[in-house]
C-alpha cells in the first residue's frame, strides 16, 4: 500500500481532511434527518431534491468511502508507526545468554 510511505506529517494531514469529511457528513446528514419535524412538505421536498440528484449522491458515497478508507489507514499506519518508534521496556526484553 503506497499510502504507507507517505511522511507522518502527510499521514496525518489525510487523515485530519478525511475527518473533517466524515464529519461534514454527519452534520448534513443530521440536517436532512431534521427535516421530518418541519412536516411532511418539507420532508417530502428534501426527499425530491435528493431523488433528483442521483449523480451528487454517488459522488457522495464514493468520497465517503474515499475517505473511511483513508482515515482508516491512516489511523492504522500513525498507531505502528509510533508502536515501532517506542522503546520496548527492559522487563520485556529477552534474557541475554551469558
Amino acid at each position: 500500500m503506497a499510502y504507507l510511505a507517505f511522511e507522518a506529517s502527510t499521514r496525518r494531514a489525510a487523515r485530519s481532511w478525511s475527518g473533517l469529511a466524515l464529519w461534514t457528513w454527519v452534520v448534513l446528514h443530521v440536517a436532512g434527518n431534521l427535516t421530518l419535524f418541519s412536516g411532511p412538505a418539507v420532508a417530502d421536498g428534501y426527499a425530491a431534491t435528493l431523488r433528483r440528484s442521483p449523480g451528487w449522491l454517488w459522488a457522495a458515497r464514493a468520497g465517503l468511502a474515499t475517505a473511511v478508507v483513508v482515515h482508516v489507514a491512516g489511523v492504522v499506519s500513525l498507531a505502528r508507526t509510533a508502536r515501532a518508534a517506542r522503546p520496548r521496556h527492559a522487563s520485556h526484553r529477552p534474557e541475554e545468554a551469558s
